[in-house]
């Protein structure tokens, strides 16, 4: 989750860790605290944020508020959605993968760009695709099914080198 940095709380005084990456430093809360197989302390922790070094107050994330306040973060002000699928075609019709889908899959070339935006936005989702029942909403309003994107995908067969192991 990205940080809001006008929301600062204090500090927790326990349970937490701090850890320096670069110029940041991030607080850890310890979720779980037992000995190893090897007899070694060890501990199980989640960020919960970053420390704001000029304050010393704590710029929590979602998992702050589900630990400590046991409910979900508060929605961010004055931020929009970058517009993934915006950016993702923006790159797609610069490199002229647009103009390719749309010339070799004259009906399918937006299914396509949606399932591979989606794909690069949740990882690797190809593998439970063709039996999940969940829509997707494409920005022209067009409501699919993300088992139309499986057939889509499984229908290209060696037709384009990404759905396959071939050299296409």
């Amino acid at each position: 989750m990205a940080l809001d940095a006008t929301r600062k709380v204090p500090l927790p005084e326990h349970g937490v860790v701090k850890k320096r990456m670069g110029d940041k430093t991030y607080i850890y809360y310890a979720t779980a605290v037992y000995r190893n197989k090897k007899g070694q302390p060890t501990a199980d922790r989640v960020s919960i944020g970053r420390y704001d070094d000029e304050t010393g107050m704590l710029i929590p994330n979602r998992n702050y508020y589900e630990i400590y306040l046991k409910k979900p973060a508060p929605p961010m002000q004055g931020m929009w959605s970058s517009g993934t699928y915006a950016a993702f075609r923006g790159v797609c019709d610069h490199l002229g993968l647009t103009k390719i889908l749309k010339s070799y899959f004259p009906e399918n070339w937006e299914l396509m760009l949606t399932a591979a935006q989606y794909m690069l936005s949740e990882g690797n989702v190809m593998y439970y695709l063709k039996t999940t029942r969940r829509a997707i909403r494409h920005p022209s309003g067009k409501m699919w099914m993300m088992p139309e994107s499986a057939v889509c995908f499984l229908s290209c067969g060696k037709k384009i080198c990404f759905c396959s192991s071939g050299n296409g």
